[in-house]
């Protein structure tokens, strides 16, 4: 509760050490792998959680797959979908998510078979910065782009923010961006 990550996965990996099928300390480890974005560790300990106990926790599968989506193991993502989607009683919101991504992981290894062209460019100093842009849009008339970057903020508990920019073209020319 205090958010002390680094003294609980201390504690974690001793308790685990004195029994190493503590599957509630695997699982807690995995949350707290999850919170710090050591999502190689989460994805290990949520793994050794349901090896140990499968039917302990069955959201331990939608939040593996979701970790395993997201690094791009989309075989091993589909998996732990299918498996999270065999119990019963889950809350109707979870059932849809895991749904919508078990199609993710369908389009994504099938795109993976096909992949097409992509040469990214990056639009300038007025546009593009050092930190991570994603999420562009664009107006119908192309002369407004909207899109999200993120940004360091030592106040946020992660040390980092999005925010929403805007560039106009102006003349063929992207002009300075602002946070809106």
């Amino acid at each position: 509760d205090n958010r002390d990550n680094a003294d609980a996965l201390i504690e974690l990996s001793q308790a685990i050490e004195k029994d190493p099928l503590f599957v509630e300390a695997h699982i807690l480890s995995a949350v707290i792998y999850t919170e710090n974005r050591n999502v190689t560790e989460a994805i290990n300990s949520y793994r050794k959680a349901i090896s140990i106990k499968p039917d302990f926790f069955p959201p331990n599968f939608f939040n593996l797959a979701s970790l395993e989506l997201g690094e791009g193991f989309y075989v091993q993502a589909e998996v732990h979908f299918k498996e999270f989607l065999k119990y019963s009683g889950l809350q109707k919101k979870y059932v849809d998510l895991a749904k919508h991504k078990l199609e993710v992981c369908r389009f994504s290894q099938e795109s993976m078979k096909h992949p097409v062209p992509f040469d990214p460019i990056n639009l300038g100093p007025n546009v593009n910065s050092s930190y991570d842009e994603y999420f562009p849009g664009l107006k119908a008339d192309e002369n407004l782009l909207l899109y999200t970057r993120r940004i360091k903020d030592k106040a946020n508990y992660f040390g980092e923010q999005e925010d929403f920019y805007v560039s106009v073209k102006k003349e063929g020319k992207w002009q300075k961006n602002y946070n809106i």
